[in-house]
């Protein structure tokens, strides 16, 4: 995905393969890569292996290095017509900074 800014110029990239979301097959966890032009990484967003099958995620920096950590609800949670919240800690998370609220409807709300 490609966000562009007023002038038509391309902003940030968003790049990530074609994986399964469910966090049963290890070998096919979510990862997507952050790119500013003019190819520059920025980031990367991977998901974590989790026994219990709640989604958790990790923000890391260019350098590959922990900025925030993203819990979410049951994997299946989808299945079960329930919100979708996820909760966003700092690095080590022991703090938690925001929520996100995917939409349900026509908005998407970030606190």
């Amino acid at each position: 995905m490609r966000l562009y800014d007023r002038t038509q110029q391309e902003a940030i990239h968003f790049k990530r393969r074609l994986a399964c979301g469910n966090c049963s097959f290890w070998c096919y966890l979510q990862k997507m890569e952050i790119w500013v032009p003019p190819g520059e990484l920025v980031g990367t967003i991977t998901q974590n292996i989790s026994l219990t099958m709640k989604s958790s995620f990790n923000v890391l920096n260019r350098h590959n290095e922990i900025i925030y950590t993203i819990e979410g609800p049951n994997t299946f949670g989808c299945l079960l017509g329930k919100n979708q919240n996820f909760q966003i800690y700092n690095h080590d998370g022991s703090t938690q900074i925001g929520k996100y609220y995917p939409p349900m409807g026509p908005s998407t709300s970030i606190i």
